[in-house]
């Protein structure tokens, strides 16, 4: 048995217009079959039981796949007309998912925080939006994924610092997010087809 607990900002502001606004919010269920979460809850799963995956990543990973179940819960099983939202994240003016401010202060702390074990707890408290919304307006002010927006920047990081030879792996890794050389190798050849070493032995020919 798989028992995830979620937090209540996952799910926004439920709200419920017309008769039974009181009741608005998620439907006590069980012993529902939803091909969608069971395959959300193996994926979590999986993770969990990895010994070999990256702990920093694999809490970005957990957070994403808390968002795919909030949205589905939300999607599905919620009472009456509660599928609409109270929390704006739209800007009305650009009609991008995030206004310039709060994505430029956004990104602003990803790049100063790259070597951190970054969440997206952090990164919505920054946004001042719930982590459900922020996810939300982040994919469509930048087309990715805060998982996948980070992921690009920690290796856009790892290209630059492989220019310099005096850097070791080891130092490239602890300064861009990874636990260690091995995950960084891992992660850099899945990006970019290459090793970091003969990405920086290219760099001199």
């Amino acid at each position: 048995m798989l028992h995830l607990q979620m937090p209540t900002d996952m799910f926004g502001t439920l709200r419920c217009s017309g008769e039974g606004a009181a009741n608005a919010g998620l439907m006590y269920a069980g012993g529902v079959h939803d091909p969608l979460i069971e395959s959300i809850g193996f994926a979590i799963a999986q993770m969990l039981v990895k010994d070999s995956a990256d702990a920093r990543m694999s809490r970005l990973y957990l957070d994403s796949y808390g968002v795919a179940l909030a949205a589905r819960l939300l999607q599905q099983y919620t009472h009456g007309n509660s599928t609409a939202f109270a929390e704006p994240y739209f800007d009305a003016q650009s009609g991008r998912g995030l206004d310039r401010t709060r994505l430029h202060r956004v990104i602003e702390f990803i790049q100063e925080n790259l070597e951190s074990d970054l969440c997206l707890d952090d990164l919505a408290e920054v946004a001042c939006l719930s982590v459900f919304h922020f996810c939300r307006a982040f994919k469509v002010a930048t087309g990715h994924s805060p998982f996948q927006y980070i992921s690009d920047a920690r290796i856009k990081k790892v290209k630059l610092m492989l220019a310099n030879p005096s850097t070791t792996i080891n130092e490239i890794a602890f300064s861009t997010g990874f636990s260690s050389a091995a995950n960084l190798a891992r992660a850099f050849r899945k990006s970019v087809g290459t090793s970091p070493t003969d990405y920086r032995n290219s760099l001199t020919v």
